[in-house]
């Protein structure tokens, strides 16, 4: 069953041997399934400076979770706890090499809801470059409005 959400992005970057950047947030309309043992976001997202909008999925199954960029930014990102994935990139502007070590992955389905935490470290050229927090909470449409304004 497809249900339309309100999904809240939160994201700190602490740079390395540097204090934290400012918190983004981003509320955004998206959708919400369920399938075969596996729970899918789907949201898009301008981005200044970008021709096109991206276009976000997010897969969480078990302690993974999977998120896809398809548009002006291209690429595929995994997290799990103690692991470490390099992934490409791509923009329009060119593409670059990352690795993604996850420190912690939490989520759970609430009701009408899901929320996501993740700690990761953002790395380039085998160098640190941030730490990055990341929290996800959608809401399903007709419930969201008194929690998200």
């Amino acid at each position: 069953m497809n249900k339309d959400v309100l999904i809240r992005i939160t994201s700190i970057q602490i740079p390395e041997g540097e204090d934290a950047l400012p918190e983004i947030s981003l509320l955004l309309p998206g959708s919400y399934y369920q399938r075969n043992g596996c729970h899918y976001l789907h949201y898009e997202e301008s981005i200044d400076g970008l021709p096109a909008a991206v276009s976000n999925f997010v897969k969480l199954k078990g302690d993974n979770m999977e998120v896809r960029k398809n548009g002006a930014i291209r690429t595929r990102m995994a997290f799990s706890p103690g692991s470490s994935q390099e992934t490409l990139y791509a923009t329009d502007f060119g593409t670059f090499s990352m690795e993604l070590c996850t420190s912690s992955l939490t989520w759970d389905r609430i009701e009408h809801g899901l929320t996501v935490q993740v700690v990761y470290t953002l790395s380039q050229n085998k160098m640190p470059i941030s730490e990055c927090r990341l929290r996800i909470d959608a809401m399903e449409a007709e419930y969201a409005s008194p929690l998200f304004s």
